[in-house]
């Protein structure tokens, strides 16, 4: 019975965190990770995990048509929020070796682990 409480803690959470980021200026800080136009009327922000099923699944199932039909049009600026989710060490981790790829490479470099999430996830 504790799982579900906790999936409900961290739902409720995330929820906080999307208000707060609707509520504050979309205009991206220094250093986030963005798609597309950044003058598109609309401003997308994402919150996501490496180490979060949730997250792999929507990067891989989803966004590939979110992106070409939104941002790649110029119609959305993308920016990606990372945040951690248990095993922290591991998210942090990913999104250290995705900064290291540097800004361009840095999408790609997120793809391919959400894409394998179900095999290094498994082994750790």
């Amino acid at each position: 019975m504790a799982q579900p409480n906790r999936r409900v803690a961290l739902v409720a959470a995330l929820g906080v965190l999307m208000f707060a980021a609707g509520s504050a200026t979309a205009a991206p800080s220094p250093g986030e990770m963005t798609l597309g136009n950044p003058k598109a009327k609309v401003q997308m922000v994402e919150y996501a995990s490496l180490s979060c099923v949730h997250c792999a699944h929507f990067n891989n199932e989803v966004f590939p048509a979110f992106r070409k039909k939104y941002i790649d049009s110029g119609k959305v600026h993308y920016t990606f929020r990372e945040i951690l989710t248990p095993p922290n060490e591991v998210a942090a981790a990913g999104f250290m070796v995705a900064r290291c790829a540097g800004k361009d490479r840095y999408f790609a470099v997120l793809d391919a682990m959400f894409h394998e999430f179900d095999t290094w996830a498994k082994s750790g």
